[in-house]
């Protein structure tokens, strides 16, 4: 890769069980109806943004967040779904909240948030595996034409992006917030990626007529 590309990622909006602080993965959970308002609000934020492409996960919570960004940018945003993309697979963690999970499984989870490239829930996916899964993605996106990238997908598959272009490691990464709607900026150019902002999320914290004059970079 010689051209710059610019690349941001966003997670997308609120669903029923990220507000229960429940296990989604690859379950198919849509968005509720905060997580609409949040979706609007992040498209007014990014409709000036002239997006070559947006990839998005074919989950419909995510999806649903990147065609209502596609409505209202400038230039239209042709959203490409990938499988890749999908939230990383929880196994029999889907479904369970939080406190489920830590009265049922005692210390997993605990050792899956230290690091989730050495506790695999059962069932699930590994973080190498997820990182693996979207190195196809992020070899299209580096080695294509495309100059200004949006990537509308999950949490764990951001974080997977994001640990795999700056080369961080697993434990590290998953220590980094990322809410609901919140937005990375990365800029890729020979071969390296230099992180320009993390969880940029002012569009859910201002008036909405306010939204257009917050900056992107």
């Amino acid at each position: 890769m010689t051209h710059k590309v610019r690349l941001i990622l966003a997670r997308h909006g609120q669903t029923d069980w990220n507000a229960q602080r429940r296990f989604q993965g690859k379950t198919d959970v849509p968005l509720n109806e905060a997580g609409l308002n949040e979706a609007k609000a992040l498209a007014e934020r990014l409709k000036n943004w002239p997006f070559d492409v947006i990839y998005a996960s074919p989950l419909s919570r995510a999806l649903k967040t990147a065609q209502i960004i596609s409505e209202v940018n400038v230039n239209g945003g042709s959203i490409k779904v990938c499988n890749e993309l999908e939230e990383m697979g929880f196994g029999i963690w889907e479904k369970l909240s939080i406190h489920e999970v830590i009265k049922n499984f005692p210390g997993q989870y605990e050792a899956w948030k230290d690091d989730p490239s050495k506790m695999i829930p059962p069932g699930g996916e590994s973080f190498k595996e997820i990182i693996g899964r979207v190195k196809p993605v992020l070899e299209d996106i580096l080695n294509g034409q495309n100059r200004e990238v949006l990537v509308v997908a999950h949490g764990g598959v951001i974080r997977a992006i994001v640990a795999s272009l700056l080369g961080l490691s697993p434990s590290g990464i998953w220590h980094m917030r990322l809410d609901n709607c919140g937005l990375v900026g990365l800029v890729c150019k020979d071969e390296q990626a230099s992180l320009l902002f993390w969880n940029d999320a002012l569009h859910l914290h201002v008036p909405f007529e306010l939204i257009d004059k917050l900056p992107i970079l």
